[in-house]
Protein backbone atom coordinates (compact mmCIF):
# COMPACT_ATOMS: atom_id res chain seq x y z
CA UNK A 1 0.00 0.00 0.00
CA UNK A 2 1.24 3.53 -1.07
CA UNK A 3 0.47 6.48 1.40
CA UNK A 4 -2.05 9.46 -0.06
CA UNK A 5 -0.96 12.74 0.15
CA UNK A 6 -3.41 15.56 1.09
CA UNK A 7 -3.19 17.50 -2.26
CA UNK A 8 -5.74 20.30 -0.82
CA UNK A 9 -9.15 21.06 -1.79
CA UNK A 10 -10.16 20.29 -5.62
CA UNK A 11 -13.77 22.56 -4.68
CA UNK A 12 -12.28 25.44 -3.36
CA UNK A 13 -13.66 28.39 -5.50
CA UNK A 14 -15.21 26.61 -8.74
CA UNK A 15 -18.88 26.30 -7.32
CA UNK A 16 -18.26 23.11 -5.33
CA UNK A 17 -18.78 21.63 -2.24
CA UNK A 18 -15.64 20.69 -0.32
CA UNK A 19 -13.64 18.21 -2.18
CA UNK A 20 -10.22 16.66 -1.05
CA UNK A 21 -8.05 15.90 -3.30
CA UNK A 22 -5.31 12.77 -2.91
CA UNK A 23 -1.86 12.25 -4.19
CA UNK A 24 -0.13 8.73 -4.45
CA UNK A 25 3.40 8.37 -5.40
CA UNK A 26 4.25 4.89 -6.65
CA UNK A 27 7.56 3.31 -7.51
CA UNK A 28 6.46 1.30 -10.53
CA UNK A 29 3.90 4.12 -11.83
CA UNK A 30 4.79 6.50 -14.71
CA UNK A 31 4.69 9.56 -12.87
CA UNK A 32 2.37 10.85 -9.88
CA UNK A 33 -1.34 10.24 -9.48
CA UNK A 34 -4.24 12.43 -8.28
CA UNK A 35 -7.49 11.09 -7.25
CA UNK A 36 -9.73 14.13 -7.56
CA UNK A 37 -13.48 13.65 -6.20
CA UNK A 38 -15.98 15.86 -7.70
CA UNK A 39 -19.51 17.48 -6.62
CA UNK A 40 -20.70 20.57 -8.25
CA UNK A 41 -23.50 22.60 -6.91
CA UNK A 42 -26.23 20.68 -8.33
CA UNK A 43 -28.31 22.68 -10.80
CA UNK A 44 -31.58 22.42 -8.80
CA UNK A 45 -32.92 26.25 -10.21
CA UNK A 46 -31.91 29.12 -12.10
CA UNK A 47 -30.04 30.47 -9.57
CA UNK A 48 -27.66 27.86 -9.21
CA UNK A 49 -27.03 27.37 -12.93
CA UNK A 50 -23.88 29.40 -12.79
CA UNK A 51 -22.33 27.61 -10.01
CA UNK A 52 -22.91 24.32 -11.46
CA UNK A 53 -21.67 25.38 -14.81
CA UNK A 54 -18.41 26.59 -12.91
CA UNK A 55 -17.66 23.42 -11.04
CA UNK A 56 -17.61 21.83 -13.93
CA UNK A 57 -15.73 24.11 -15.91
CA UNK A 58 -13.00 24.37 -13.01
CA UNK A 59 -12.24 20.67 -13.34
CA UNK A 60 -8.18 19.63 -13.96
CA UNK A 61 -7.75 18.92 -17.87
CA UNK A 62 -5.83 15.67 -17.81
CA UNK A 63 -2.13 16.27 -18.17
CA UNK A 64 1.18 14.96 -18.84
CA UNK A 65 3.58 14.80 -16.04
CA UNK A 66 0.16 13.72 -13.62
CA UNK A 67 -2.24 11.11 -14.02
CA UNK A 68 -5.68 11.73 -12.59
CA UNK A 69 -8.84 10.11 -12.04
CA UNK A 70 -12.06 12.15 -11.58
CA UNK A 71 -14.92 10.25 -9.71
CA UNK A 72 -17.82 11.68 -7.85
CA UNK A 73 -21.44 12.89 -8.16
CA UNK A 74 -20.87 15.54 -11.32
CA UNK A 75 -24.53 16.43 -11.56
CA UNK A 76 -24.22 16.09 -15.14
CA UNK A 77 -25.19 13.33 -18.11
CA UNK A 78 -22.91 13.40 -21.26
CA UNK A 79 -25.62 15.10 -22.70
CA UNK A 80 -24.79 18.47 -21.13
CA UNK A 81 -22.22 20.34 -23.07
CA UNK A 82 -20.49 21.17 -19.88
CA UNK A 83 -20.05 17.35 -19.22
CA UNK A 84 -18.65 16.60 -22.52
CA UNK A 85 -16.06 18.65 -22.72
CA UNK A 86 -14.69 17.36 -19.55
CA UNK A 87 -13.85 13.97 -21.10
CA UNK A 88 -13.08 15.60 -24.26
CA UNK A 89 -9.55 17.25 -22.02
CA UNK A 90 -8.16 13.59 -22.11
CA UNK A 91 -10.50 11.32 -19.68
CA UNK A 92 -12.62 7.82 -20.88
CA UNK A 93 -15.90 7.75 -19.20
CA UNK A 94 -15.80 4.47 -17.00
CA UNK A 95 -19.49 3.50 -18.11
CA UNK A 96 -19.77 5.07 -21.54
CA UNK A 97 -17.13 2.99 -22.78
CA UNK A 98 -18.37 -0.38 -21.30
CA UNK A 99 -22.04 0.62 -23.15
CA UNK A 100 -23.35 2.10 -19.78
CA UNK A 101 -23.55 5.61 -20.28
CA UNK A 102 -26.91 5.90 -19.97
CA UNK A 103 -27.56 3.56 -17.03
CA UNK A 104 -29.11 5.46 -14.28
CA UNK A 105 -27.35 6.20 -11.12
CA UNK A 106 -29.75 8.70 -9.58
CA UNK A 107 -32.18 8.33 -7.97
CA UNK A 108 -32.21 4.77 -7.17
CA UNK A 109 -35.66 3.63 -5.86
CA UNK A 110 -37.51 6.96 -7.45
CA UNK A 111 -40.58 5.70 -10.00
CA UNK A 112 -38.45 8.00 -12.45
CA UNK A 113 -36.22 6.58 -14.95
CA UNK A 114 -32.35 7.36 -13.48
CA UNK A 115 -29.80 10.09 -14.66
CA UNK A 116 -26.36 8.74 -15.39
CA UNK A 117 -24.76 12.05 -13.32
CA UNK A 118 -22.27 9.85 -11.55
CA UNK A 119 -19.05 8.82 -12.81
CA UNK A 120 -15.54 8.15 -13.06
CA UNK A 121 -13.47 9.15 -15.36
CA UNK A 122 -10.04 8.39 -16.09
CA UNK A 123 -6.81 9.30 -17.76
CA UNK A 124 -6.93 7.82 -21.33
CA UNK A 125 -3.15 6.76 -20.75
CA UNK A 126 -4.34 4.21 -18.77
CA UNK A 127 -6.57 1.11 -18.58
CA UNK A 128 -9.80 -0.54 -16.73
CA UNK A 129 -10.55 -3.40 -16.72
CA UNK A 130 -13.82 -5.41 -14.29
CA UNK A 131 -15.65 -2.02 -14.02
CA UNK A 132 -19.17 -1.99 -12.80
CA UNK A 133 -22.51 -0.30 -11.30
CA UNK A 134 -23.19 -1.30 -8.15
CA UNK A 135 -25.72 -0.70 -5.78
CA UNK A 136 -24.97 2.04 -2.58
CA UNK A 137 -27.15 1.23 0.01
CA UNK A 138 -28.34 4.15 2.32
CA UNK A 139 -27.58 6.93 -0.58
CA UNK A 140 -29.99 7.77 -3.64
CA UNK A 141 -27.11 6.75 -6.27
CA UNK A 142 -25.50 4.01 -7.11
CA UNK A 143 -21.51 3.54 -7.39
CA UNK A 144 -19.12 2.97 -10.17
CA UNK A 145 -16.11 0.73 -9.39
CA UNK A 146 -13.26 -0.50 -11.22
CA UNK A 147 -9.35 -1.93 -11.64
CA UNK A 148 -7.85 0.95 -12.90
CA UNK A 149 -4.22 0.17 -14.58
CA UNK A 150 -1.71 3.29 -14.72
CA UNK A 151 0.65 4.54 -17.17
CA UNK A 152 3.54 2.67 -16.09
CA UNK A 153 1.72 -0.98 -14.71
CA UNK A 154 0.28 0.05 -11.37
CA UNK A 155 -2.32 -1.48 -10.49
CA UNK A 156 -5.03 -0.12 -7.79
CA UNK A 157 -8.64 -0.40 -6.98
CA UNK A 158 -10.56 2.74 -7.72
CA UNK A 159 -13.68 3.90 -8.39
CA UNK A 160 -14.15 1.99 -12.09
CA UNK A 161 -13.83 3.34 -15.55
CA UNK A 162 -13.17 1.96 -18.48
CA UNK A 163 -10.70 3.23 -21.15
CA UNK A 164 -9.06 0.37 -23.91
CA UNK A 165 -5.42 -0.38 -22.15
CA UNK A 166 -3.15 1.26 -23.45
CA UNK A 167 0.64 -1.00 -24.92
CA UNK A 168 3.14 -2.18 -22.24
CA UNK A 169 0.71 -1.66 -19.46
CA UNK A 170 1.51 -4.57 -16.78
CA UNK A 171 -1.42 -5.41 -14.09
CA UNK A 172 -0.57 -5.68 -10.47
CA UNK A 173 -3.40 -5.52 -7.88
CA UNK A 174 -2.46 -2.98 -4.57
CA UNK A 175 -4.54 -4.06 -1.58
Amino acid sequence: MYPLDDLGDAGHGIGSLALPRAGLTAPDASGPVEAVPVRPTPPRRPSTMTAWRDGLRGLPEAADDTVRVLAGDFNATLDHAEMRDVPESGYADAAAHLGQGLTGTWPVGDPLPGAAIDHVLVDERGAVDDPEILDAPGTPHRALAARLTLPGGLARALPRDPCAPAPDHRSRRVS
